[in-house]
């Protein structure tokens, strides 16, 4: 399945007749009449994704202010809020859940709104993304509307109480002593992971590779390292990712460093079937099907080599006006030795690369 991805497309633009949108209609009478005013208003959708020529995703998001949102939820504070006024998937397997929560929250940044809230119907069709925002820390409110619908809100602040998961897209928490980490991947590895050009220092928002690591906001890295190498890192700690440079090119420039992500968890391998070992990294880590299974066979027949699965969540990249900072500029100011490239794992000592 080959998806092509739209960021603010006119709803003009979009074929309403399309079958994705039957269970809109159904569901909301008002649907085509609300549809119809967004036209006529040049307003334009957040996001909407197609496999060819039939939408598998759309994503459209509002601005409220309170007068607007009081009849349906309140947050501890009566600023602005984001409404998530559409947000609809097909099962594509591909994770595009998370690449729309991903947008959801950049654009909460971009805007500086930290209150975030959702109705949904609950079904069959609506339970996948029900779990999907829960585990990303939205909770169901305690009204629901008098039509049926659910109420889920989200304030994004940190909570001591909630999961890494939970606290997304917060990473740097309040008096929690946080430690940095290299995380080096090899430039073909990391497109998977973060769809990035591999030919060039900028990052290109408008491309992904067409699988579903890339989509996802948690990912999953295979190392090789021993135990004792990753023993001092936990969870929380954040992982600063390093794209080694495409073999031939002068690594001293094309190597850079691109995002910053906050580490879930790590455990040694301890899957007893290639089937379980699938079902743990499917869908989230840079390695196909085929290169999975070979890798499983490896570590089966070499059961003192156990591999370490990393999980960990991707939050910002680290451009500056859409550059990047190059392996050379990090000798230069003394994040690395002279000659010398980041290595798995290696503490960061300066906080640098923080913001």
């Amino acid at each position: 399945m080959d998806i092509v991805t739209y960021k603010l497309k006119q709803f003009s633009e979009i074929n309403l007749n399309d079958p994705f949108f039957d269970s809109l209609k159904k569901s909301y009478p008002e649907f085509i009449d609300w549809w119809n005013k967004k036209c006529a208003n040049d307003i334009r959708a957040r996001m909407v994704c197609y496999n060819k020529d039939k939408i598998v995703g759309f994503l459209h998001l509002k601005i409220e202010n309170f007068s607007e949102y009081q009849e349906n939820c309140n947050f501890t504070n009566t600023n602005n809020c984001i409404k998530i006024s559409t947000f609809k998937i097909q099962s594509t397997n591909k994770r595009l859940g998370e690449r729309f929560l991903k947008e959801i929250f950049d654009y909460a940044f971009e805007k500086n709104i930290k209150n975030l809230y959702v109705t949904i119907f609950e079904n069959a069709e609506t339970n996948g993304l029900i779990k999907l925002l829960k585990d990303y820390g939205f909770k169901q409110y305690d009204k629901i509307k008098d039509n049926g619908e659910l109420v889920f809100i989200k304030e994004i602040s940190y909570n001591i109480n909630n999961s890494i998961k939970q606290n997304y897209p917060i990473c740097f928490f309040p008096n929690k002593q946080q430690r940095y980490f290299w995380l080096p991947i090899y430039d073909s590895f990391h497109n998977k992971l973060f769809g990035i050009d591999a030919n060039s220092k900028r990052l290109d928002h408008g491309r992904y590779e067409d699988i579903a690591s890339t989509y996802s906001i948690e990912k999953i890295y295979i190392s090789k390292v021993s135990k004792e190498k990753i023993l001092e890192i936990k969870p929380g700690d954040i992982l600063v990712i390093y794209r080694i440079g495409k073999d031939g090119t002068t690594k001293g420039y094309t190597s850079i460093v691109s995002w910053y992500c906050i580490l879930q968890k790590w455990d040694e391998l301890k899957c007893n079937t290639y089937e379980e070992f699938l079902k743990n990294v499917s869908n989230r880590t840079a390695f196909s099907e085929k290169e999975l299974k070979r890798m499983f066979d490896f570590f089966r027949e070499n059961k003192n080599k156990k591999p370490i699965i990393v999980s960990f969540l991707f939050v910002k990249n680290l451009s500056n006006n859409g550059r990047y900072p190059i392996l050379n500029q990090l000798r230069n100011i003394g994040i690395i030795p002279q000659n010398e490239g980041p290595r798995p794992f290696d503490e960061i000592k300066l906080k640098t690369l923080k913001k």
